[in-house]
C-alpha cells in the first residue's frame, strides 16, 4: 500500500529505488530511497497504519532527503543480506525487510522473505534471516525451513483452518506470526505430537488440552 502511494505521489520513479520501514509516532514510516552519487537519497515517505496511509510526502533534494546513519545501515545491511546466496521459493525477488537496531552497535536484523506469486497461496518455506554487524559482518542468522512448500487458501472456505508442522523449534516463530498476519487468519502450528500452537493477530498461545 505505501509502494501503491509512492507511484502514484511520484512522476519519476528511480529504476534503483528501495526501501526501509521503522517505527514513527506509533506508525510505521516507509521511506522510499535511491543512489545519488554513490550515497542513498530518499524520495518519498508514507506513514501507514495497517494497510492505511495516513501521511506521505515526496521528498527533493534540500528536503533532508539524505538518510539517517541509522537508514544508512539499515540500507546497507538489505544488500549484505541479499548478496548471501539464499534462494527464495518462488521465482520472484525477495522482500527484504531491515528491523532497526537497538543501538549504534547492535547488529541490523534483515529477514530475506519469499513473495506470494499466486493469489492465496502462501510460501511456507524460503524464509530467513541474516543478522549485520554495524561493521557491515554477518553476525548471525537462520533458515526458518529446510525445504520450499507451500499453503494454498486460494479454494478454502472464509472460516478455513490453516495449519503446519514445524519441527525445528519447540514454539513457533516470528514467521509464523508474520504467516498469520497475512493470511488474516489465525495459524496452527504443531511443534511435537502433543504440541499445539495458535498463532493469531499478532500473539501466540498453546492450544488447550495439547
Amino acid at each position: 500500500y505505501g509502494t501503491d502511494e509512492m507511484r502514484r505521489r511520484v512522476a519519476d520513479v528511480p529504476e534503483s529505488g528501495d526501501w526501509i520501514v521503522e517505527p514513527h509516532d506509533g506508525l510505521l514510516r516507509v521511506t522510499f530511497f535511491s543512489p545519488v552519487g554513490g550515497a542513498p537519497m530518499a524520495f518519498f515517505w508514507a506513514d501507514m497504519r495497517g494497510q492505511s496511509v495516513v501521511a506521505s510526502q515526496v521528498l527533493a533534494p534540500g528536503d533532508g532527503a539524505r538518510l539517517t546513519p541509522r537508514q544508512t545501515r539499515m540500507a546497507q545491511a538489505r544488500e549484505v543480506a541479499r548478496a548471501q546466496g539464499k534462494a527464495p521459493c518462488t521465482d520472484a525477488r525477495f522482500n527484504a525487510v531491515a528491523a532497526p537496531p537497538d543501538s549504534d552497535t547492535a547488529p541490523v536484523s534483515v529477514y530475506l522473505l519469499t513473495p506470494m506469486t499466486k493469489t492465496g497461496v502462501y510460501p511456507l518455506g524460503g524464509h530467513y534471516r541474516v543478522d549485520v554487524g554495524a561493521d557491515g559482518r554477518i553476525t548471525g542468522g537462520r533458515d526458518f525451513t529446510k525445504a520450499c512448500f507451500n499453503l494454498d487458501m486460494a479454494g478454502a472456505p472464509p472460516g478455513g483452518i490453516a495449519g503446519v508442522t514445524h519441527l525445528l523449534d519447540p514454539y513457533p516463530t516470528e514467521i509464523h506470526v508474520f504467516l498469520s498476519l497475512w493470511m488474516g487468519k489465525p495459524l496452527y502450528v504443531m511443534t511435537g505430537p502433543e504440541t499445539v500452537w495458535i498463532v493469531d493477530q499478532g500473539k501466540i498461545r498453546r492450544s488447550k488440552g495439547r
